[in-house]
């Protein structure tokens, strides 16, 4: 398949795919006799893999590498040989000692006086970071916290202009609206909910049963009539709001709908 590939100019899972589809089957190992033949087999006696792997405790890594084949097939004939292999404690290699011989004083001096990284005083004496985070874990060196990293450096936007965001210069701005209602609208929608009682006047829910505070209503737009009086006002939930909302613009103000939520407000005021 690799010298049909190469002739091809394709890749091997090409090759094997097109193999497939048209329902050619593809040689097995014993197929290739001037590859796989009994020259080219590896040998490896039992008495050597008992000493190097039982005595001199060396990994299947170790073994197969000495004898220049895959572990794989190391594990093969350990397994044709009735070799046990190690398992728990006995299969972890011991921990290499340190590399980094610094003392404490020399640690503190590259890590908080210096202002060095880990994985610059790694870089600098030749071993990995995580050896260094060890060291300094062995040797009771406190480690920074995420807001100490940039201690003393000037960022780059400092004293910069921040570009507006906000209003017309955003991306998603459609217009806007205009939300206010006069400067007396706070103090009066705090009394026309405290008049209603915190209650929806359409359909008797209160604030408890909302699990919210109710809405505001202007029965004559605010725009309209510029009016915050009392009697302009009434508390309904959100959902009669809408729909009250939904019928204004329907229907108009003039509305007998309308005419009773004046009348109402009157009698409760």
């Amino acid at each position: 398949m690799l010298e049909i590939a190469r002739t091809l100019n394709c890749s091997m899972s090409t090759v094997h795919f097109w193999l497939k589809k048209h329902h050619i089957p593809t040689r097995k190992s014993t197929d290739y006799p001037s590859q796989y033949n009994e020259s080219h087999k590896a040998n490896l006696p039992k008495e050597k893999i008992i000493e190097l792997y039982c005595l001199k405790k060396l990994s299947t890594r170790g073994v197969a590498k000495h004898f220049g084949v895959a572990q794989s097939t190391l594990r093969r004939y350990m397994k044709k040989y009735n070799i046990p292999a190690r398992m728990g404690k006995d299969a972890r290699q011991k921990w290499k000692p340190f590399k980094l011989k610094l003392s404490r004083n020399e640690l503190h001096q590259l890590y908080w006086i210096e202002g060095l990284t880990t994985t610059e005083i790694a870089k600098k004496y030749n071993v990995s970071p995580y050896c260094v985070q060890c060291s300094l874990q062995r040797n009771d060196v406190p480690r920074k916290k995420p807001h100490q990293f940039n201690k003393g450096i000037i960022p780059w936007n400092k004293g910069k202009p921040f570009p507006q965001v906000s209003g017309e210069n955003n991306y998603r701005w459609k217009g806007g609206y205009e939300p206010y209602y006069g400067p007396d609208w706070r103090y009066q929608k705090r009394l026309a909910l405290k008049r209603d009682n915190y209650t929806c006047q359409m359909c008797g829910r209160s604030r408890r049963e909302l699990k919210r505070m109710p809405d505001v209503h202007h029965i004559i737009p605010y725009p309209e009539s510029k009016d915050n009086s009392l009697s302009n006002l009434i508390s309904l939930c959100y959902s009669c709001h809408c729909r009250l909302e939904h019928r204004r613009g329907k229907l108009g103000v003039e509305n007998g709908t309308f005419q009773r939520m004046v009348s109402k407000v009157e009698a409760a005021s």
